[in-house]
């Protein structure tokens, strides 16, 4: 028989699970408009606007981005 303690335990780590699928989507998604403004598919208004934050948030994930992008040859730009 489970007891309280197990129970409150497993509900936890479901909703530890369910929020790290979250986190995950959402990263994933804003990653993707990422590559779609560095591919010059979407302008800079239209990633602000996606992705639903400040535009100096925006600006500190185009510096993140640029600064882990891989180039040739594995290296960093």
């Amino acid at each position: 028989m489970c007891n309280l303690s197990d129970l409150i335990w497993e509900q936890g780590i479901e909703q530890g699970i369910e929020q790290g699928i979250e986190q995950g989507i959402d990263k994933g998604r804003q990653q993707e408009l990422l590559d779609l403004y560095h591919e010059k598919i979407i302008d800079l208004d239209t990633l602000i606007k996606r992705l639903g934050i400040s535009e100096d948030e925006v600006y500190e994930k185009l510096a993140q981005y640029k600064a882990a992008a891989p180039v040739a040859g594995g290296r960093k730009r």
